[in-house]
């Protein structure tokens, strides 16, 4: 093989590796970011948790009080997940306070004030 071949090659290669990643990337940005605001805009829209967190509290929380009534392990439970939706809220605050990616400062007030009645409400039912 020539030289000139080979270096055609390895720069077909390279040009190749850098979509890749620049794809790559994209997608895992669009995961992680993307997630965040679709979760973010559904509590600014409807001032509660998004449903597939209610969906999983209310499994859990069902599944535990089947096998132990509505005794100690079951309230138990519930505080458990209450505890795991308030970490998830904890996050998303944070994450407001935080990112530049917010609109403007009205907006991150908003969610703020709204995080932290939902903030308010779910340690209730951790405490119940």
């Amino acid at each position: 093989m020539s030289l000139g071949l080979v270096l055609i090659l390895t720069l077909v290669i390279l040009f190749a590796m850098m979509i890749g990643v620049a794809y790559l990337s994209r997608f895992i940005v669009g995961r992680t970011i993307g997630r965040k605001h679709l979760v973010l805009d559904y509590i600014a829209e409807n001032h509660e948790v998004p449903d597939e967190w209610k969906i999983q509290y209310s499994e859990r929380v069902g599944e535990a009080r089947q096998k132990h009534g509505f005794g100690p392990q079951s309230r138990a439970v519930q505080a458990r997940e209450a505890g795991r939706i308030l970490r998830r809220l904890d996050r998303l605050l944070r994450y407001v306070d935080e990112t530049r990616l917010i609109a403007d400062e009205g907006t991150r007030l908003g969610l703020t004030s709204t995080l932290e009645a939902l903030c308010e409400r779910w340690e209730k039912k951790a405490n119940e």
